[in-house]
């Protein structure tokens, strides 16, 4: 899951699936809570939680697991 900025709102900062291409700066998706838009990767500085959706957050919890980040399961 990577956090995105959806359309023209840089306020709200949404979850989503990490696009195939890695090298991809935007592109066209869906985020978890079913926006369809342009797309744009939140640079790691500028994440902020509470900026986040909070209909993404209902549907991955709080701290959903991010590209790269190893899921542990117990």
């Amino acid at each position: 899951m990577v956090y995105v900025w959806a359309g023209d709102d840089l306020q709200l900062q949404h979850t989503t699936a990490a696009p195939d291409d890695d090298t991809a700066s935007s592109w066209e998706g869906v985020t978890v809570c079913g926006l369809s838009a342009g797309l744009r990767w939140i640079p790691p500085e500028r994440v902020d939680r509470g900026s986040a959706c909070p209909a993404c957050m209902e549907v991955t919890g709080t701290s959903p697991p991010l590209a790269g980040q190893k899921i542990s399961t117990p």
